[in-house]
C-alpha cells in the first residue's frame, strides 16, 4: 500500500492511489476551514495530473466547499483542455 501523509485540520491525508493523488477531507468543511482544503487542492493540483477529493469523512460542508469546487477551476490539472485532434484550418 502506498505512504499515506496524515495532516491535521480538514485534510485528513493524501496519497497515490491508481494514477490519481487522492486528498481526503474530513469534518466539518466551512468558511474557516475551506482555505487548508483549497491550498492542498491547487498544491496537488501543481504536482499532479489527476486529483481525486474524497468527501466521504466530510460531515457538514457550506457553500464555501462548494464555491471551491465549482470556480472556474484554471490552474487545477483535471480541468485543463487537452489539446484539439482537430488541425486547424489552413
Amino acid at each position: 500500500m502506498a505512504d499515506r501523509q496524515h495532516h491535521p485540520g480538514p485534510v485528513a491525508a493524501q496519497y497515490p492511489h491508481n494514477g490519481c493523488h487522492v486528498i481526503v477531507a474530513r469534518g466539518e468543511l466551512d468558511l474557516d476551514t475551506t482555505p487548508d482544503l483549497a491550498a492542498a487542492l491547487a498544491k496537488a493540483a501543481d504536482e499532479h495530473d489527476v486529483v481525486v477529493i474524497d468527501l466521504s469523512a466530510v460531515t457538514f460542508a457550506d457553500s464555501a466547499v462548494l464555491n471551491l469546487l465549482s470556480r472556474p477551476p484554471h490552474h487545477h490539472a483535471a480541468y485543463r483542455r487537452a489539446p484539439s485532434a482537430d488541425p486547424a484550418p489552413a
